[in-house]
């Protein structure tokens, strides 16, 4: 009787434990929704990542950034948050510098913009830029670099696919006759993804086929640009990445700079050419003033022949 009576109050224990931490996550996942931003103010140019919590987990639920001051019912540069996830991060691209605000809407129906949690942040400075030393600045924010995707470069801006833990770069690597996304950190290969595009996984006989590009703005180009450069040594001409030449683009300048501002010696040209022109006038203005003397000269004999 001991031993039952032991055994029935060792279960009812771990069953009231079992509930205690059940009722302890609940509560967890329903406390207050909230979002923050993983620094307050940002370089312009920097990836924002927005961090959420708590969250309901539906497919509508989306997360915002808006200028401050901006009505509820912007939407401004927004991103849905996976389904079923109620923790994570959202990386979205740098706006313009200003003051900003995330905003999160769970439990969205249309028509209805309630925002569940909202966070301040700040971004400064004018930007990154990549100034190719023709005086042309790549990186003004509203222009866009088509990359092209090789496998083993490392790549420093968002991945086509959706993560939620931190890296300092990711590259593309064939695995089984598939391509993967394998992100690095510190070094070393830290998490490796399957790549899928409209829910079907990326071969090599899709690589082959078609060329693929990463689209990225401006500001995540030059940075990219500058931490291949630093950290592996890597340099790509302006032609890598489908930008025109310094070269091109002076040449397509000079014809309008050689007419708008003709240079000294073009001018010192002119002069010299007209300068014939005032030879022959002067010449003869001398054949008219020698004729006159001529004529003046006869009639002085004849008059003189009279006398």
């Amino acid at each position: 009787m001991r031993t039952t009576t032991t055994k029935m109050g060792s279960i009812s224990s771990m069953i009231i434990l079992i509930i205690l931490a059940f009722c302890f996550q609940t509560a967890i996942a329903e406390g207050p929704p909230s979002i923050q931003t993983d620094k307050e103010i940002y370089n312009y140019g920097e990836g924002i990542k927005v961090h959420f919590y708590n969250a309901p987990g539906y497919a509508r639920d989306w997360i915002c950034i808006v200028p401050v001051g901006s009505s509820d019912t912007e939407a401004g540069d927004y991103k849905y948050i996976p389904e079923g996830v109620g923790q994570g991060v959202l990386i979205f691209k740098s706006p313009r510098p200003g003051q900003y605000e995330a905003r999160a809407y769970y439990y969205y129906s249309p028509f209805r913009y309630t925002v569940s949690a909202r966070y301040r942040f700040t971004i400064e400075g004018e930007g990154y830029g990549y100034d190719d030393g023709s005086g042309e600045v790549y990186g003004s924010g509203s222009d866009y670099v088509d990359v092209p995707t090789a496998y083993g470069e490392p790549y420093y801006f968002a991945p086509p696919i959706f993560v939620t833990y931190p890296y300092d770069y990711f590259t593309y690597e064939l695995v089984g006759g598939f391509v993967d996304i394998v992100f690095w950190r510190g070094g070393h290969r830290y998490r490796h993804e399957r790549w899928y595009d409209n829910g079907r996984r990326v071969s090599a006989a899709d690589m082959r086929s078609s060329k693929r590009y990463n689209r990225v703005s401006g500001s995540e180009f030059s940075r990219h640009r500058e931490q291949l450069r630093q950290n592996h040594n890597i340099s790509h001409p302006d032609s890598y990445y489908g930008l025109k030449s310094r070269s091109n683009r002076q040449m397509q300048r000079s014809p309008q700079q050689v007419e708008q501002r003709p240079q000294w010696g073009q001018r010192q040209t002119r002069q010299v050419q007209q300068q014939p022109r005032r030879v022959e006038q002067r010449s003869q203005s001398g054949q008219r003033q020698s004729r006159r003397s001529g004529s003046q000269h006869q009639q002085d004999e004849q008059q003189h022949q009279h006398r």
